[in-house]
């Protein structure tokens, strides 16, 4: 069998593959099925696609072949399918690759974690296969998958609610392979949502990148990494609170002043936007800067935003969404390049205006936006058997008292 393979991630037409759709053309070698990167002589087209705002893309696709799509933009399905997807494969494709190479493509179709025209109930699949070589990335970091899913269940995360969680069952061939990545002289990145799930993973050499918790970093000591990113998420210690993610403002300064002293340059990941913001969980982020300044006297701290969006497998998919953030982040901005927050060793990315978000959302949730501002409603994904559903809905309960 022979099929197309492209990554929506690049413009239509591209030879470039990210590490998703590297692994599936792997996988297909080691199945026999034959990968292309034009539609001739192909039985079908396979989608590797990160995110569900590639679903537009399709229609510049052949709509003469079945039109499968996969990847971590597939969990959140319905918006493909609308878009001109025959099949949308929710989590791993393992089982669906096996499947066309042992009864064809047709059979493949009408396995449970495909989502169809005739399937909006589909499950989410974890049959990951991690013997897979190490992929190079676009900056040409060597990555090793070690993880799948998450084990945390931070109320905002796609990643958390609609992958079960699975991590590489050989850790001494995974740091084999790695040390011979380094001895040959090239960077070696790992793919997990989170290295503290792994308790090898010390065994392993460090990568030239990597997402730390403060509680990891408290147990393991000073990490190796030059620029060490953490996932603060919430801008407040009531925010964080709010969604699973605990970090208290006085433990969050303290140890980026600690790995500053160390040598190491920090990112903070922040979400602007989160339901429940207001004004004072922005106050309490100029507080925490002027701390860190006031402590740190040599070091660099960058503050990243990206503005929340629903996914539909989360706690959060059924809270109303606003835009009240934007004014927020524009006084923010104010207070930052007009003298009081201004440093420069402070880095400032901001995150999604209103407009561009709620495409995002829009696809991400299939939804209307009466549907989105209203909040409650979970679109077209509605169908979905997420993984963790029940667990899910009690936390929704929770938020919505909260709330």
């Amino acid at each position: 069998m022979r099929v197309q393979l492209i990554d929506s991630a690049y413009p239509v037409g591209s030879h470039s593959r990210g590490v998703s759709a590297q692994w599936v053309a792997w996988k297909c070698r080691t199945l026999g099925i034959e990968t292309s990167y034009t539609a001739e002589g192909c039985e079908a087209v396979l989608v590797s696609s990160v995110s569900p705002v590639d679903a537009p893309k399709l229609s510049r696709m052949s709509r003469e072949l079945p039109l499968v799509v996969g990847g971590a933009g597939a969990l959140s399905p319905s918006a493909y399918i609308r878009h001109g997807a025959t099949g949308v494969v929710l989590g791993d494709g393992t089982a669906f690759l096996e499947k066309v190479k042992s009864e064809g493509l047709s059979s493949a179709m009408n396995l449970p974690n495909v989502m169809t025209a005739s399937n909006k109930a589909p499950t989410v699949d974890g049959a990951f296969d991690f013997a897979c070589p190490a992929f190079t990335s676009e900056e040409g970091t060597r990555r090793i998958v070690i993880g799948r899913g998450c084990k945390h269940k931070c109320a905002f995360c796609h990643t958390s609610w609609a992958t079960p969680f699975a991590e590489h069952d050989r850790p001494e061939a995974v740091a084999v392979a790695a040390r011979a990545i380094v001895s040959a002289g090239d960077k070696i990145g790992y793919v997990t949502n989170d290295m503290a799930m792994h308790p090898w993973a010390k065994t392993l050499p460090p990568s030239v990148d990597a997402s730390f918790s403060i509680d990891y970093l408290r147990k393991s000591g000073m990490p190796s990494q030059r620029q060490i990113r953490i996932g603060v998420e919430g801008l407040s210690e009531r925010l964080r609170r709010f969604v699973n993610k605990p970090i208290s403002r006085s433990d969050l300064v303290k140890c980026t002043s600690w790995l500053n002293a160390g040598g190491k340059s920090v990112r903070w990941f922040l979400i602007a936007g989160l339901p429940t913001e207001t004004d004072e969980d922005w106050a309490e982020l100029r507080e925490a800067v002027q701390e860190w300044k006031k402590l740190t006297p040599k070091g660099v701290l960058a503050l990243s935003f990206t503005a929340w969006c629903p996914d539909p497998s989360t706690p959060l998919a059924v809270m109303p969404m606003t835009d009240d953030y934007w004014p927020r982040v524009e006084s923010f901005r104010e207070w930052f390049f007009g003298g009081q927050g201004w440093s420069n060793r402070v880095k400032l990315m901001l995150p999604q205006q209103p407009e561009s978000r709620l495409k995002k959302a829009l696809l991400s949730m299939d939804a209307t936006e009466r549907q989105l501002r209203e909040g409650g409603a979970q679109g077209g994904n509605s169908g979905v058997v997420y993984p963790f559903a029940t667990a899910c809905a009690a936390v929704r309960r929770r938020l919505l008292c909260e709330k």
